[in-house]
């Protein structure tokens, strides 16, 4: 111990550079693992509550098969729905669903009140309750008028015990429900709705319940976009990712010791050599190299910690100002604050000290493997040359191949870890937009008719008490006639896309999409005819694929704009990219069968509905778009073909005045919550209109990105700093143990040119592998992570960004050029 400490006195610099390094890496250990934690954690809630907690859905379920299912230990939280009925209240439209207390309140907190008590309880959103025109109090009486599954009309006097917090699911459809207890008849049926423990084999249990139980397959239905997502969310016990993060971090962090060691292993060869020589044990040297270490790493430890919390406090500072709404799972407000796991943090320490003890090990063997004589003398191999020569000039590189080496994979390793953050960066972005893509999120304030009689939807005079309302800055809207379009042979069409969507829709009253009518022996496809106002058309140019969207041009003849979906090979719903699902051409023309009737009968849903209910009409595409503005909430036509016309064009050939959709803006300093209540108001008492408050939905969405954000971005800072650490004091480690070799070869000769040109060409090919390495390893990291974790079904592509690949190559060779040359300047004398 005492030759240690003398050791390391009188190796000032180097024991700094290695005690340096063990702290950067120590504090940036402490950190990682912290904010990797928090940022997982708000990934997994965020999805828990706009979705659902619950990891299966099994539709259909009898007593039995509850009473079986809800004995199997490996489930950790059970939710009972069944459908009651629907209201029949001249004004209001709701589902009164029967519920037990884990579905309740899987995504929702009481406000106040409590669960059923009575027979004749009843439990509200709040949303509801105001929809509803009722004081938010508990213990009122309300009349709930509704239509059971029977078919009889149910009157009852209903107490209200308790009042939730809105549940996302609900809201996002516009969908209002009055909660009652459960029934648990014999012959009702229920949604079986399971949230199971982390290491559940899934599929086994799923495998055991159709088999022992009776539950049909078809009925199971898996919350996740992917079984690659399912098997993610289940894999193990432990939260397998950010251990594993933990430890290649960990891992990260010994090749960065490892490597500012290593640069000095001549110089300990001699040194050893000479104790070794003075009659030194093997033992000796090993015990004396681990007692280096271990003091240097666990002196570094407090320092670390400290860094560690002046850096988390300034990163809790900044989340402070981030308003953000809670997010509630199963009465519970979930922590989105920073979180510290002091187990994974011992266990990243614990992984690095063990990796200590192995680099002690790696050193000494190679200083057992010199002979003492060679061990002392370490001069600079001329091979018997005595003028500076092109075999020199190589020499000096490749005799720290090894050490570059090292230098290399390091400096790859860490930059491709700051790539795969930005990368699941990008993905937060992109499930963000593919929210508002999926819901038709483009306006504050959305608006839509139900009802099937298409002139009892909105009215012009509905639409002008809108436009009194203070703080609308504008209203676009929308009508639609539901049709069929015939299509033409020559058309391709993508019939796995078309198959699916039938497949989806044909237990639902819209039935199927596409198909071949007896009548006509052609494929028809279901669709509709819209009209736009012209503020709605140059909203449909972000959706452009191909064509004229000029107004003027529109609104001649019978110009019409198409809307074709569009799908790649890993998906079968409509998306922002890829190819036409069917490839009808600019130029083309269009026939269409609507219906006569303004009132759409279930019969339409038909694709053989009687013919002559129908009116046909040509249209021409004059462009081509593969989105559209206006969700349609009742024909749902939008991941079919739908042409798009203008309002006057409509009203000649349609004869239909009420609008379907309505896209409402707000005026800047206007608070959303109040504007939105102000535009229910005009529709209380309209049970055919759903209102949506779009603003306050992504609003939530996007302060809890945001704060996502600040801790990634954290990460990101403490990569960086990694990197700029390494990459600096690895050079210049280089440098100091080549100052003897730079000597020699300028004693034999070589110019101060021919100097600069060795240390470029050693930067040149410092550079050339570390580019090449971050490149293969940031590629295959990216790869794996979108495809092991289902990203390509959710429609996002996997795009690598070589701007952030440019720019962190730039930060790790350009201070390995810039402290280069200024030990090199120092150094000239």
């Amino acid at each position: 111990m005492r030759f240690v400490l003398k050791y390391i006195r009188g190796n000032k610099i180097k024991s700094f550079f290695i005690y340096f390094s063990f702290l950067v890496c120590i504090a940036i250990i402490i950190i990682s693992n912290s904010l990797i934690e928090t940022i997982s954690n708000i990934e997994t809630l965020q999805k828990k509550y706009q979705n659902s907690p619950y990891n299966i859905i099994i539709a259909n379920s009898n007593s039995k098969q509850y009473s079986n299912i809800e004995k199997d230990k490996n489930i950790s939280n059970l939710g009972l729905e069944n459908f009651i009925g629907v209201s029949k209240d001249e004004k209001y439209l709701y589902q009164v669903i029967g519920t037990n207390y884990d579905n309740l309140l899987s995504t929702s907190k009481f406000i106040v009140g409590n669960f059923f008590q009575k027979k004749n309880d009843i439990i509200l959103e709040k949303w509801t309750l105001e929809y509803l025109g009722l004081k938010p109090n508990i213990n009122q009486e309300v009349n709930v008028v509704y239509k059971n599954e029977k078919g009889n009309i149910i009157n009852e006097k209903c107490n209200i015990c308790g009042i939730i917090n809105d549940i996302p699911a609900n809201k996002n459809i516009g969908l209002k429900v009055i909660y009652k207890d459960i029934n648990f008849n014999k012959s009702n049926k229920f949604k079986i709705k399971l949230e199971y423990k982390k290491g559940t084999d899934l599929y086994s249990v799923l495998n055991r319940y159709e088999k022992k139980y009776g539950i049909d397959k078809r009925n199971i239905i898996m919350n996740a976009s992917s079984p690659e997502e399912m098997n993610e969310n289940l894999s193990t016990s432990l939260d397998i990712n950010n251990i594993f993060k933990g430890i290649v971090f960990s891992i990260l962090c010994i090749l960065i010791i490892y490597s500012i060691i290593n640069m000095s292993i001549r110089e300990r060869i001699k040194i050893y050599s000479l104790i070794k020589a003075l009659g030194a044990n093997k033992f000796f040297v090993f015990k004396s190299i681990l007692y280096e270490l271990i003091m240097l790493y666990i002196s570094a430890i407090p320092l670390g910690f400290l860094i560690n919390d002046i850096f988390t406090k300034a990163v809790v500072r900044k989340i402070k100002f981030i308003n953000t709404e809670n997010i509630y799972l199963h009465n519970s407000t979930a922590n989105l604050n920073l979180i510290v796991n002091n187990k994974q943090i011992f266990l990243s320490l614990l992984v690095m000290l063990l990796f200590v003890v192995i680099i002690s090990f790696l050193i000494y063997i190679k200083i057992k493997n010199n002979n003492i004589v060679s061990g002392i003398i370490t001069s600079y191999n001329l091979k018997k040359k005595y003028k500076f020569t092109r075999n020199i000039y190589l020499n000096y590189i490749i005799k720290d191949i090894s050490t570059i080496l090292i230098m290399v994979v390091t400096l790859s390793m860490l930059s491709s870890y700051f790539l795969l953050i930005r990368f699941n960066d990008f993905l937060s972005a992109e499930q963000e937009k593919m929210m508002v893509w999926d819901m038709y999120s483009y306006s504050d304030i959305k608006v839509a008719a139900t009802d099937n009689n298409l002139n009892k939807s909105i009215s012009r005079e509905d639409l002008n008490k809108l436009k009194k309302v203070d703080g609308i800055k504008s209203i676009d809207h929308s009508r639609l006639i539901p049709g069929k379009i015939i299509l033409q042979d020559q058309w391709k069409v993508n019939n796995k896309y078309f198959s699916n969507l039938n497949e989806n829709s044909k237990d639902n009253y819209w039935k199927e999409y596409m198909g071949t009518n007896k009548n006509l022996h052609k494929r028809i496809v279901k669709g509709s005819v819209r009209a736009y106002n012209d503020n709605s058309f140059k909203q449909l140019k972000n959706f452009k694929t191909s064509g004229n969207f000029n107004l003027e041009a529109l609104k001649k003849g019978n110009n019409a704009i198409l809307v074709i979906p569009k799908t790649d090979k890993n998906n079968f719903k409509n998306l922002p990219y890829g190819e036409n699902v069917i490839d009808i051409k600019v130029g083309d023309t269009l026939k269409i069968m609507t219906p006569k009737s303004k009132i759409i009968e279930n019969s339409y849903y038909n694709l053989n509905d009687d013919f002559n209910k129908y009116k046909i009409n040509q249209f021409k595409v004059v462009g081509i778009a593969y989105g559209s503005y206006f969700e349609n909430t009742r024909e749902r036509t939008n991941p079919s073909l739908n042409i798009i016309i203008t309002d006057n064009k409509f009203n000649d050939i349609y004869k239909t005045y009420d609008y379907r959709n309505l896209n409402i803006y707000m005026s800047n300093g206007y608070n959303i919550d109040n504007l939105y209540k102000e535009v229910d108001k005009v529709f209380i008492g309209r049970k055919n209109i759903i209102t949506r408050n779009v603003r306050s939905e992504t609003n939530q969405i996007s302060q809890i990105n945001s704060r996502k954000m600040v801790f990634s971005i954290s990460v990101i800072v403490s990569l960086v700093v990694a990197i700029l650490f390494f990459a600096a004091n690895s050079i210049s480690s280089l440098y100091e143990i080549n100052k003897n070799d730079i000597l020699t070869i300028r004693k034999l000769g070589a110019s101060k040119k021919q100097i600069y040109k060795i240390l470029i060409l050693e930067w040149i090919l410092l550079s050339v592998l570390l580019i090449l390495g971050t490149f293969v390893l940031s590629k295959l990291s990216q790869d794996f992570v979108y495809y092991s974790r289902g990203i390509s079904y959710e429609g996002i592509k996997n795009i690598y960004n070589y701007t952030n690949f440019i720019g962190i190559c730039l930060v790790n060779i350009i201070p390995l050029l810039l402290v280069l040359f200024y030990k090199t300047n120092r150094s000239k004398n």
